[in-house]
C-alpha cells in the first residue's frame, strides 16, 4: 500500500513538473516579450518599433520604460537606417551603450559633433558588420567608425544573438570578399537553436512573459522631453541618437567583483581567432576611403587588474597587445585602453567591474595611439 502511494505521488509529481514546463514554454513563445521567436515575421510590431523610432528621433527626446517589450537586435537595425547626417557611429557591447555627445558628460566630443550610438548587450563582431550593412559607401562618408574591441570580441560566435540578423551579416562578407568558414556557420546555427529551445523553459523570460500578458504597467513605454523626475534605477532611458542614460555615481559608490561576469564569454588560451583580426582588416579596406575606422578599448574597474589567476586577465593582456600589433602594422587608430589606470578611472566610477561611468568613458578622448599615418 505504501509502496503504491508513493509511487502515485511521484508519477504525480512527475506530470504536473512536465505540465508546467509545457505551460512555460508555450507562453514564452506565444507572449515572446522581446521578439525572439515572432517578430521575424510580424510586420505589425515591426511598424510600431519603426514609428516610435521615428516620433523618437524627430522629438529629439527620450524613450523611457522599465521592461522593453522589443528585441534589441531589431531597434538597432531599424537606427542604423535612419540617421545620414552624423559625424560618428559607436559599435560595442554593453560597456559603450551611454556614449553620446548629447548627454553630460560628453562622450568622444572631442571627436565627434553627433554620434549614432549602435551598442547592444552582447554585440559581437557579427552584429557590427550586420548592421553596417546597412551602410551605403555612396551616401556614407565622411564619417568616424568606432570598433569596440572587448576582450571576446577577435573570436567567432561569442555570443549568437546575431543571428537574428545573419542575413544583413552574410551579405556584408560577399561585400567584403570574406567566405566565413562553414563549421563557423553551422556552429553559429547550432548555438542559436540551442539557446532559443532552452529560452523557451527560461523562468526568467516566464516571468517576463507574464507582466506582458497580465499588461502590468512595467511594461508601458513613452517618449518625453524630460526626464529630470525618471529614476534611473528602476528605469531604462534610451536617447534618440541611440545611446541609453544611466545614474551618476559619486564618490561613495562602491562594488565587488563577481567573477561569473568579468569571465563573462572568456575562454582559457582562446582569445584570438586571425580569422576575424582579416576580417576586421577587410572592414577597414571597405570603409576607409571615404572614412576612418577606430578601434575603441573601454576600461575595466582597477581590481580586475589583480586578478591574475582568472582568464580575464590574460584575456585583457593578449587582447590589447595583440591590438595594438595589428593596428600598427594596418594604420589603424585606437581609443582608450582595458587598464583604468591608463584612462585615468577611478574606482567609483564604475557600475560594477565591466561598465564604466560616462565620467570615466570621457577620458576616453585623452588617450589617443594615432596609427594611420
Amino acid at each position: 500500500m505504501i509502496k503504491k502511494f508513493y509511487k502515485s505521488y511521484f508519477f504525480k509529481i512527475i506530470f504536473f513538473s512536465i505540465l508546467f514546463l509545457v505551460l512555460v514554454a508555450i507562453t514564452n513563445y506565444t507572449v515572446d516579450p522581446e521578439k525572439i521567436y515572432t517578430s521575424k515575421n510580424n510586420i505589425n510590431d515591426e511598424v510600431n518599433l519603426d514609428n516610435t523610432l521615428n516620433k523618437l528621433i524627430s522629438k529629439k527626446g527620450f524613450l523611457v520604460y522599465k521592461n522593453k517589450n522589443w528585441n534589441d537586435r531589431d531597434l538597432y537595425n531599424l537606427f542604423s537606417k535612419k540617421y545620414k547626417n552624423i559625424d560618428c557611429i559607436v559599435f560595442g557591447a554593453s560597456s559603450v551603450v551611454s556614449i553620446s555627445v548629447v548627454q553630460k558628460p560628453s562622450v568622444l566630443g572631442k571627436y565627434c559633433k553627433s554620434i549614432l550610438n549602435l551598442g547592444m548587450p552582447g554585440a559581437t563582431f557579427e552584429d557590427y558588420f550586420a548592421l553596417s550593412n546597412n551602410f551605403l559607401l555612396d551616401n556614407f562618408q565622411n564619417k568616424k567608425i568606432f570598433l569596440s574591441i572587448h576582450p571576446f570580441t577577435l573570436n567567432f560566435n561569442k555570443d549568437n544573438r546575431w543571428i537574428k540578423n545573419s542575413k544583413s551579416f552574410y551579405e556584408f562578407l560577399n561585400k567584403i570578399k570574406f567566405q566565413t568558414p562553414n563549421n563557423e556557420r553551422k556552429k553559429a546555427r547550432t548555438q542559436f537553436f540551442s539557446k532559443s529551445i532552452s529560452n523557451l523553459l527560461s523562468y526568467e523570460y516566464f516571468e517576463t512573459s507574464l507582466k506582458v500578458l497580465l499588461n502590468l504597467n512595467e511594461n508601458t513605454s513613452f517618449i518625453t522631453n524630460k526626464i529630470d523626475e525618471i529614476d534611473l534605477k528602476t528605469t531604462n532611458v534610451i536617447l534618440f541618437d541611440g545611446s541609453k542614460k544611466k545614474r551618476n555615481l559619486d564618490k561613495n559608490n562602491k562594488i565587488e567583483i563577481d567573477l561569473n561576469k568579468v569571465n563573462y564569454k572568456i575562454s582559457s588560451n582562446k582569445f584570438i581567432d586571425k580569422d576575424v583580426l582579416e576580417l576586421l582588416l577587410k572592414y577597414k579596406i571597405y570603409f576607409h576611403k571615404n572614412n576612418d575606422v577606430i578601434f575603441l578599448l573601454t576600461p575595466f574597474h582597477p581590481d580586475v587588474l589583480k586578478l591574475k589567476n582568472e582568464p580575464i586577465y590574460q584575456a585583457l593582456e593578449i587582447v590589447e597587445t595583440t591590438l595594438h600589433q595589428f593596428s600598427k602594422k594596418n594604420q589603424i587608430d585606437i581609443v582608450g585602453s582595458f587598464s583604468a589606470e591608463n584612462v585615468k578611472c577611478f574606482k567609483y566610477e564604475f557600475f560594477d567591474a565591466t561598465h564604466p561611468s560616462n565620467s570615466c568613458l570621457k577620458k576616453l578622448g585623452n588617450l589617443y595611439y594615432n596609427y594611420n599615418n
